[in-house]
C-alpha cells in the first residue's frame, strides 16, 4: 500500500500509548535502528516505512470487523484466528480495549466474539498477555527459543572462540544460548528469563548445528609456532630446494607424538559448528602440559621406519641427565622381534645428549642402512632388466 492509498483509507493516528502496549514493530525498529547504525535521514525513511507498514494492518483489521448492511440487517464477516499474524492480534486487542478507533462501536468481548464466531477464551488470552505487556504469539502457540537473529550470533559467538582454539564448553555454550534467548525475547517485547530449561537449550544446540567434541589440548608456544606463517615458508624451501628431486627412499621425515594424561580440562568436551572449520579441534591448555610419553618417530617416503623411540619427562631429573635403555618387544606394531628404546630426561623436549644420540645411534645409521639396502635392490631390479632385454632379443 503506498502513501497515497493510506491516506485515502483515512486510518487514524496512533493515540500516545504506555511503554508496554508498544507494538512488535516499534521494538524491532529500535533493534534495527541500533543494529544498523543508519544515519538520521536514513532512519526516517525506515520510521515512515514501518509506519505505513501499521497503517496497512489497522486497514486490513477495519475491513474485517465492519459490518456489512444487508435489507435484513447487519451481517459481519467470520475471523480465522489461525490466520490472524501476531500484530493483527496485537490491533484487535487494542480495538477491544478503546485504544484504537477503527470507525466502528466498540463491542464487548462476547459480542466481538459472538458476531466474528471466535473463541471468547482466545480474545480474553490475548488481552491478558497485552495487558502484561507479553507477546502476542501467531497460531502455533510459543515461539522457539531464539529467533534467526539469535541463531546467527550464536553461530558467530562459536565459530570465533573455536579460531581462536579456544571453544567454549558445554556450560559457556548454554550462557551464550541464555544471553541471545533474552535478546530474542526483548526483541519480541517480553521481560528476560534467568534460566532456560535444558531440553531448550539442546534444542537451541540443534538448531545451531552445534555438536560437542573431545578436544586436542596445546599448548600456547605450539599455538604460535604453528601460526607463524614463517614455518609454512620454510617447509615450501625445504621441499622445493633439497628434496624435490630426491627419490622416495631418500626422502625422511623427522617428528614427534606427544601423549598427555592429566591434563586440565582435557576430559571436558567443548562445543563447535558442524562442519563449518575443516581441522581437528584443538583448546589451549590451562597449564603446562604434564607429558608423560613422547614418541619421537622418523619414517621415509618409501615406508621404512626408525627404530621406536619413546622419551619419558620426570622434572626431578636434573637438565643435563639422559638416560636410556633398550627394550625388547617395544615398537610401534606388533612385531616381536623388534627392540625399542626408552629414554628419560627433565622435559619432554630432551636434552643435547639425548640429541647426539639419537642422531649419532638412530637418525644417521636408519638412513644409511635403507639407502644401502634400497640400492642393492635397484641394482638387482637392473640386472633382472639388462637379461630381460637380452632373452627378448635372442628370442627374436
Amino acid at each position: 500500500m503506498s502513501v497515497q492509498q493510506c491516506q485515502r483509507a483515512q486510518v487514524p493516528p496512533t493515540p500516545a500509548r504506555s511503554p508496554h502496549t508498544t507494538t512488535l514493530f516499534h521494538v524491532n525498529l529500535i533493534h534495527d535502528l541500533h543494529r544498523l547504525q543508519l544515519t538520521l535521514s536514513g532512519k526516517k525513511h525506515i520510521i515512515q516505512y514501518i509506519i505505513i507498514i501499521e497503517m496497512e494492518i489497522r486497514a486490513r483489521i477495519q475491513e474485517l470487523i465492519s459490518p456489512i448492511n444487508t435489507r435484513s440487517g447487519a451481517m459481519y464477516r467470520d475471523i480465522k484466528i489461525s490466520e490472524l499474524t501476531s500484530e493483527e492480534r496485537t490491533v484487535i486487542v487494542q480495538f477491544l480495549l478503546g485504544e484504537v478507533d477503527m470507525g466502528v462501536a466498540v463491542p464487548t468481548v462476547g459480542q466481538f466474539a459472538r458476531n466474528h464466531r471466535v473463541h471468547k477464551d482466545a480474545i480474553h488470552y490475548w488481552i491478558r498477555r497485552y495487558n502484561q505487556g507479553q507477546h502476542i504469539y501467531e497460531y502455533g502457540g510459543r515461539s522457539r527459543t531464539i529467533d534467526s537473529q539469535a541463531m546467527m550470533d550464536i553461530k558467530a559467538a562459536v565459530n570465533q572462540a573455536q579460531r581462536e582454539k579456544n571453544p567454549p564448553t558445554i556450560q559457556e555454550t548454554r550462557a551464550i544460548i541464555v544471553r541471545e534467548a533474552n535478546n530474542t525475547r526483548k526483541r519480541h517485547h517480553e521481560a528476560p528469563k534467568p534460566t532456560y530449561s535444558d531440553n531448550s537449550t539442546r534444542k537451541a544446540m540443534k538448531a545451531c548445528e552445534i555438536v560437542p567434541r573431545m578436544p586436542q589440548k596445546i599448548t600456547t608456544a605450539r599455538l604460535n609456532a604453528c601460526s607463524d606463517l614463517r614455518m609454512s615458508y620454510t617447509l615450501y624451501i625445504m621441499l622445493k630446494a633439497c628434496t624435490e628431486s630426491l627419490s622416495p627412499a631418500m626422502m625422511w621425515n623427522w617428528d614427534s607424538t606427544q601423549f598427555i594424561t592429566n591434563t586440565s580440562g582435557t576430559s571436558e568436551k567443548v562445543c563447535v559448528i558442524k562442519n563449518a572449520i575443516n581441522e581437528p579441534v584443538t583448546a589451549v591448555a590451562d597449564d603446562t602440559l604434564p607429558v608423560a610419553m613422547k614418541w619421537f618417530h622418523m619414517a621415509s617416503a618409501n615406508g621404512e621406519y626408525a627404530p621406536f623411540v619413546l622419551m619419558v619427562a620426570i622434572k626431578e631429573l636434573k637438565p643435563n641427565q639422559f638416560f636410556h635403555y633398550e627394550v625388547p618387544s617395544l615398537s610401534q606394531s606388533a612385531h616381536s622381534a623388534l627392540t625399542g628404546h626408552l629414554c628419560f630426561c627433565k622435559t619432554r623436549v630432551g636434552n643435547d645428549a639425548f640429541f647426539d644420540w639419537f642422531v649419532t645411534k638412530i637418525a644417521i645409521p636408519t638412513v644409511a642402512s635403507c639407502r644401502r639396502i634400497n640400492s642393492i635392490v635397484v641394482s638387482i631390479l637392473a640386472i633382472k632388466l639388462f637379461f630381460s632385454i637380452v632373452y627378448f632379443a635372442a628370442q627374436c
